[in-house]
């Protein structure tokens, strides 16, 4: 039962810390939201587990309290750009994306109600995600681009690069 899960929704975060707030509004309470602030990026990876389910939750028991990267006091889950480089977590996660609004969050409905938005849940009909992969990292050092201050590893700062297609390949110039 919910009412006495630690971590009602598996992704590792104990309920306490995740509250019943709802930080991308979506109307899934952060506790049963497996992707908080729908950048795209689920909480599990967010918080520094592993999802070796593939599924968006974490299997083993073990309770996480997320990192702040940045160090602006918003905990990764819930930021919408964890490195604090000016360019969103969303852009960053690498996925196909609709941001009609540009709020930094993928824009669609929720079918399942597990907190991924269907544009970018696997499983849509299914709590959880179908194929949940470890965040996207071009220059494979090991460090996630949405926590990586140089994800292409040229010593330009993505802060510096920005987001932009300069040279109009289909890559940012952050990871260009």
């Amino acid at each position: 039962m919910d009412s006495i899960d630690e971590d009602s929704d598996n992704d590792g975060i104990p309920d306490l810390i995740e509250t019943n707030q709802d930080i991308d509004g979506d109307g899934v309470p952060n506790s049963l939201d497996l992707d908080s602030d729908n950048d795209g990026i689920n909480d599990v990876w967010e918080a520094g587990g592993n999802d070796t389910s593939g599924r968006g939750m974490l299997y083993s028991g073990v309770l996480i309290t997320p990192p702040d990267t940045d160090g602006d006091g918003v905990m990764n889950p819930y930021d919408l750009d964890s490195d604090g480089d000016g360019i969103s977590d969303m852009f960053e996660s690498f996925m196909p994306f609709k941001d009609r609004n540009s709020d930094d969050r993928h824009d669609g409905g929720d079918i399942d109600g597990d907190g991924i938005v269907d544009p970018v849940d696997y499983w849509n009909g299914v709590f959880g995600d179908y194929w949940d992969y470890s965040p996207y990292d071009f220059d494979y050092d090991g460090i996630p681009d949405y926590v990586d201050l140089d994800s292409d590893n040229d010593s330009i700062p993505d802060a510096i690069e920005g987001s932009d297609d300069e040279d109009f390949d289909f890559f940012p110039n952050n990871i260009d």
